[in-house]
């Protein structure tokens, strides 16, 4: 997880992910219908998944700054790590949007891209969880398992409340 720097800790790192991937896997999950409008379908899919991240990158970032500033009370001047940890959030956000997005560079079959891009983002969930796992001293496979599963779960909630 030290892709990008240590103005996170891994546990914030982790959290990132989850929820770059979970909201990305909710895009892709509802675009069966956009995708079948062919090539404008699949732009209108790719351009909202990595747009919403994009803008969550951004909120991340923002409300990371406000909690450091919290955090350290009465010294409240923003420091240029509350800056680049900020950075860190986006960029892992927008990163989360590459497993949606390569598979419909690779396969001209928007239907086929769209089944391999769900599959990797639940491997992405599913490798969050083993590298979780392995931070907290338990059962990597198992907790990559449970990780996957929860969020198809919170997924499938997010697209059952509309959003």
């Amino acid at each position: 997880m030290r892709l990008l720097s240590d103005y996170l800790e891994p546990a914030e790192r982790l959290v990132e992910v989850v929820c770059g991937l979970v909201m990305v896997l909710t895009f892709t999950l509802t675009a069966g219908l956009s995708v079948a409008d062919g090539p404008e379908g699949v732009r209108t899919l790719l351009t909202a998944a990595v747009g919403c991240n994009v803008a969550w990158g951004i909120i991340d970032g923002v409300t990371h700054v406000m909690a450091r500033l919290v955090a350290r009370g009465r010294r409240s001047r923003i420091e240029a790590r509350d800056l680049l940890g900020a950075a860190e959030i986006f960029a892992i956000d927008v990163l989360c949007t590459l497993p949606a997005v390569v598979p419909f560079l690779i396969f001209d079959e928007p239907h086929l891209a769209l089944r391999w891009s769900n599959a990797l983002l639940m491997l992405g969930l599913f490798a969050a969880g083993y590298v979780w796992a392995g931070l907290a001293g338990r059962n990597r496979v198992g907790s990559g398992l449970v990780l996957a599963l929860v969020g198809g779960a919170l997924v499938a909630l997010a697209i059952a409340l509309g959003g």
